[in-house]
């Protein structure tokens, strides 16, 4: 016999739920850091609730005791949704402390500048060093890049529309923003380097590039991080150079290092600034260096022994 109530319930219960999954699941694509743990959890207890409520469905529509499954799926929707509100608390609590805590100001540079020289080993060495994690975004290819400076970011994103690890579309600012918070997420005095404006406005308007980088230089203000974008002269028009400078102070090499020194008084700013002068030793020179010192020795030899 049909329990007309208990499929009218299952139902209300299944439509109020898939609302709720679907906006869940909505949040859960755009948002990121301890929000987007929350997201995921309230997705898995609502998908838990569904199938309850589904039970609750075909145990009123057929002649099928399935009252083991809602218990079990109620049970876990339930746990997982106190899971994720303790989470919360303790998040909250966590804050509240913190802002009470009372500590020395520590150093910190951040917001964002522009350089409008090719930056030196020197330079990126000093930001891998004073930072509390480098990331950067760049036309070239990871190896390429790491080939120029010797330095290894913590995060690298390859401006790239080929399908490869390690490469975002630059058409999709959004997934580029994504993977920029996430980052400096929890990451005081984390530096963000960004190279390739002009691919960016192969793919995009202009003013979805500009609110683009502003964006960014605000969530840089905001999480304590150095944004620095690399613009040579030319790179856009003067009316759009005028936009973009307003929101970025231009910067130079040395007074940057300077900045930097604040924040890792080991760093030796004179020794930096020289070093930044002399090219970058790769693997790929080392070896080329043994091969002609052993070509010399060899031939040193040879008018030896003629």
């Amino acid at each position: 016999m049909v329990n007309y109530p208990g499929v009218l319930a299952g139902a209300v219960l299944a439509g109020a739920t898939l609302i709720a999954l679907y906006r869940a699941w909505y949040y859960y694509h755009r948002i990121y850091g301890l929000w987007k743990t929350l997201a995921r959890r309230t997705v898995i207890s609502l998908m838990f609730f569904l199938l309850g409520a589904i039970s609750t469905e075909i145990d009123s529509l057929l002649e099928v005791d399935l009252w083991e499954f809602m218990a079990t799926f109620y049970t876990l929707s339930y746990a997982t949704l106190l899971s994720t509100v303790f989470l919360a608390l303790r998040a909250a609590h966590k804050a509240k402390k913190s802002e009470r805590k009372e500590e020395t100001p520590r150093p910190s540079i951040s917001g964002g500048y522009i350089l409008r020289e090719d930056p030196s080993i020197g330079l990126m060495r000093a930001l891998k060093r004073a930072s509390n994690g480098l990331m950067v975004i760049s036309r070239k290819p990871l190896e390429e890049w790491v080939e120029k400076y010797g330095v290894e970011p913590e995060k690298f994103l390859w401006l790239s529309r080929v399908s490869a690890r390690g490469t975002v579309d630059p058409s999709k600012l959004h997934v580029i923003q994504g993977e920029v918070l996430q980052f400096i997420e929890g990451r005081e005095n984390a530096v963000i380097y960004l190279e390739g404006v002009e691919y960016l406005l192969l793919y995009n308007e202009f003013p979805s590039v500009a609110k683009f980088l502003f964006s960014l230089k605000d969530s840089a203000l905001l999480k304590g991080a150095l944004l620095l974008l690399y613009l040579p002269e030319g790179v856009m028009d003067e009316k759009g150079e005028a936009v973009i400078l307003r929101e970025f102070e231009p910067i130079t090499e040395k007074e940057l290092l300077k900045k930097l020194s604040t924040l890792a008084p080991e760093l030796n700013f004179d020794e930096l600034a020289l070093f930044g002068a002399l090219p970058p030793t790769t693997k790929k020179q080392e070896s080329e260096n043994a091969g002609s010192k052993s070509t010399k020795r060899e031939g040193g030899n040879g008018k030896k022994e003629a």
